[in-house]
């Protein structure tokens, strides 16, 4: 794949060396064996000092990086479920956390989380289905001074063709101040999702960074086949949402842009921290296969892994990039989460292969192949300010390296 992204940007190959040089990890620094259980995800803060780490043993870790980048351990989070996914508040202090948990089997919720100076559980509403990850928004969408919760539906989530997310107010934790009040969950909004002809529901929705020029819209993967999804979905939260809570329940009926990705399973979706980039881990169809109809089986997938990064506006494909390796089957294909750093010039995943993947976008480059853990490497994060990389693997730990 030739990269439509020029090779060179900071002027000469010597600044771009030290560019590369200095935000590619190579060595590991330290190792988190405190879970009991696979370690399904792990996330810095915005601040990048903060770290949290996201099990099956129903825990989440919290730690704080001192200047040599070891971790500390401030605080673990219990849960009633596995723990999936985590997000920082989005702005300053970085000391909230938004949970989502649940799984086959278990109830599943969104849950926000103050981790310092005491831990304390401050609101906790049900979320359906699971991989619905919850996320802090700005509410309303783009003219908003408050924060939302956007979560999942209750048990009847999905009508028909019509998938319901749920919108949650945080007036009174925006207004706590150093002393925050768990609060009784008050319903803000029902939004309404159109389907169309997909089968499959929208999953792992991702919402845009707060600041950049992307801020209200959401990513999400779908599919028009039961076990894999072959497509991304954008929509944009409303915006002309009235003040008063009991006036904005709506629902909102939103507009979805498909956007399909033919003869590929689609694993994650990361926006890039300036909203300008989307970053899709994929694994293609042995044969370019089409997806299958809901009553036919899943199509075989290949081993190869394949990140593409996508410009957020057009949806075109500026670069692809290889070599992980996935071995799970297609009826089940692993989640693997990505990250994207140093003015979107860097980019990492893990694999089924045990490793850490890191390469440069424009160069189009392979940097690094990070080897460490025993099992599959689920997420990994980047620290902006320790200039770390975090992975979590289903061997139960958390490496940093640097």
């Amino acid at each position: 794949w030739a990269s439509s992204v020029p090779r060179a940007r900071l002027g000469s190959w010597r600044a771009e060396l030290r560019h590369t040089v200095l935000h590619t990890p190579s060595r590991r620094v330290a190792t988190i064996c405190d879970h009991s259980d696979e370690v399904l995800f792990a996330t810095f803060a915005p601040c990048g000092s903060l770290l949290a780490s996201c099990s099956r043993d129903r825990r989440t870790g919290i730690y704080r990086l001192d200047s040599s980048c070891q971790p500390m351990r401030i605080a673990v989070l219990q849960h009633e479920s596995t723990v999936l996914r985590a997000h920082w508040w989005p702005e300053y202090p970085h000391r909230r956390l938004t949970v989502s948990t649940g799984g086959p089997g278990e109830r599943s919720f969104a849950e926000i989380w103050e981790v310092e100076p005491v831990p304390a559980l401050l609101l906790k509403v049900s979320s359906i289905p699971f991989d619905i990850y919850a996320a802090v928004v700005r509410w309303p969408a783009g003219t908003g001074s408050q924060h939302a919760l956007l979560a999942g539906g209750d048990r009847n989530f999905l009508t028909g063709s019509v998938q319901e997310m749920r919108v949650w107010q945080l007036d009174a934790l925006d207004a706590a101040g150093d002393v925050p009040i768990p609060q009784e969950p008050q319903l803000l909004a029902r939004l309404r999702l159109p389907l169309g002809t997909a089968s499959n529901h929208c999953h792992c929705p991702e919402p845009a960074p707060p600041d950049s020029a992307a801020a209200g819209r959401v990513a999400a993967l779908t599919g028009t086949g039961p076990f894999q999804c072959d497509a991304l979905v954008l929509f944009d939260l409303p915006s002309d949402v009235p003040e008063a809570p009991s006036e904005a329940q709506g629902p909102y009926h939103l507009q979805l842009r498909l956007h399909a990705l033919p003869g590929r399973a689609v694993l994650s979706v990361k926006w890039s921290r300036d909203g300008s980039l989307l970053v899709v881990n994929t694994r293609p169809h042995l044969g370019g296969s089409a997806v299958a109809e809901p009553s036919q089986p899943a199509p075989p997938l290949s081993t190869a892994i394949e990140l593409l990064v996508l410009d957020a506006a057009s949806l075109s494909t500026l670069s692809v990039h290889g070599g992980h390796f996935a071995f799970t089957t297609a009826e089940a294909p692993f989640i693997l989460h990505t990250d994207i750093w140093a003015d979107n010039d860097i980019l990492a995943s893990g694999g089924e292969d045990r490793c850490v993947h890191v390469w440069h976008r424009r160069h189009g480059r392979q940097l690094q192949r990070l080897e460490g853990h025993l099992e599959p490497v689920n997420a990994v994060s980047w620290s902006t300010s320790r200039h770390v990389l975090a992975s979590a693997s289903d061997d139960h730990t958390v490496i940093l390296w640097a």
